[in-house]
């Protein structure tokens, strides 16, 4: 049973192929980069999961596609206002452990040693790999196309603390967001 609404999205930009993206139920374990963020700040999260009724172009993911994504961070924004990039694994691993370990406006944040333990909470859930072999979960990461967004919406601060995060898996059938922002 879906746990949201389903949502037809283009497969290819200019293309009137669609496929359809329904919300599956998620872990806390995805935001473990950010809840320092969200408790000693003024932090907050969006993690979300999506399954999709058949495979996606990771070509695909553009503004369009994740504006087209139930998403709080991307309501009331146009699509011209939000950017997506493909990212490599390192860039991505690399923006979610400046996040734990740095913290955010008002914290110091986990760290080295704490950060990199929920830089890979963060990347197991995000993934849905269930092991807690670090090797495992590195070389299940490296199989998916992440990717990094942002967006004038009036969810992000704008300030200095933004941080989205996309990953689509290896068979383009599913996909989850961290999205997370923090202000002074």
């Amino acid at each position: 049973m879906p746990y949201g609404p389903s949502r037809c999205l283009d497969n290819e930009p200019g293309s009137f192929e669609q496929i359809v993206a329904t919300e599956v139920p998620t872990t806390t374990g995805i935001a473990s980069v950010v809840v320092n963020w969200q408790e000693e700040s003024n932090g907050r999260a969006e993690a979300r999961k999506f399954s999709f009724d058949r495979p996606t172009k990771p070509s695909a993911v553009s503004a369009g596609f994740m504006k087209a994504l139930p998403l709080l961070c991307l309501e009331g924004v146009a699509v011209e206002q939000v950017v997506v990039r493909p990212v490599s694994i390192e860039r991505a691993l690399s923006i979610l452990f400046a996040a734990s370990a740095n913290g955010g406006a008002y914290n110091h944040g986990r760290r080295a040693a704490y950060g990199r333990l929920e830089l890979w909470q963060s990347v197991a859930s995000l993934i849905g790999h269930d092991s807690i072999e670090l090797e495992g979960i590195a070389n299940a990461a490296a199989d998916w196309s992440w990717y990094s967004f942002d967006a004038a919406s009036a969810w992000f601060e704008q300030v200095a603390w933004d941080l989205g995060i996309a990953a689509l898996s290896p068979d383009a059938t599913a996909m989850s967001i961290l999205a997370a922002t923090d202000t002074d």
